[in-house]
Parts: C-alpha cells; structure tokens; sequence
C-alpha cells in the first residue's frame, strides 16, 4: 500500500506535516496555560507536567486530523 505523505513547503524547504503539527501543538499548549493561569485554574491541574503533555497531543493529533486526514 503506498500512501501520500503531507509535506509542508515553508520557504522553499518541504517539512513533514507532523512537525508543524507538534510545533502548533506546543504553541496552542502555551496559550492555554497562560489562560488557566490568568483564571486561577492552574494551581488545580495535578500532575501539571502530566496535563500539559496531554494537552499537547490532544492538539497536535487533532490538527493532524483535521487538516491532513487526506
């Protein structure tokens, strides 16, 4: 079976999908920390590190879902 492997092209160089996924992954982590902590909800998420890893991959394979399920 051959498949088709997302690439993006980001200035003339071809990035594999999966790590702008991970890049935007982090990114959209780091905003919903900076809004938890404004909310005063951070300090309720135990295991934090545990969270916020699960955040990310719960972003970055959405995105990876959404956008490059074809």
């Amino acid at each position: 079976m051959t498949g088709h492997i997302p690439q993006i092209d980001v200035f003339g160089s071809y990035f594999p999908a999966w790590m702008v996924c991970i890049v935007v992954g982090i990114f959209l982590t780091v905003v919903v920390r900076q809004v938890l902590v404004a909310l005063k909800i951070d300090a309720y998420l135990r295991p934090a590190g545990l969270v916020y890893l699960s955040l990310w991959v719960v972003f970055a394979l959405t995105i990876q879902l959404v956008f490059y399920r074809g």
